[in-house]
């Protein structure tokens, strides 16, 4: 398990349960947008008058090579992108080992 650091842009819904919009960049520089309830991404709570912020969200790591990470995030919470994606290769400056 590690933690991927994201950037959260947004609240999309304030009704319970909060939805945020989250930023993943990849190592190539695409960006992929996350909409997620905030009691998945993390127990933190959310101040909005500070966005945009940066979260760090679990991911499982499949593979690391030098300066990039392949994460996974449907384990454990089955985070995707907008796009359906669940797999990302990031810099390694994003991944945090847990």
């Amino acid at each position: 398990m590690g933690l991927v650091e994201v950037e959260i842009l947004g609240v999309e819904s304030e009704d319970f349960p909060i939805w945020i919009e989250c930023r993943l960049t990849e190592f190539d520089g695409s960006e992929h947008r996350i909409i997620e309830k905030l009691s998945v991404l993390t127990e933190q709570e959310l101040n909005t008058d500070k966005l945009p912020t940066t979260l760090q969200i679990q991911c499982t790591v499949l593979s690391i090579e030098q300066e990039n990470v392949l994460i996974d995030l449907s384990i454990p919470h089955g985070i995707q992108s907008t796009e359906g994606v669940q797999k990302f290769v990031v810099h390694s400056s994003l991944y945090h080992a847990t």
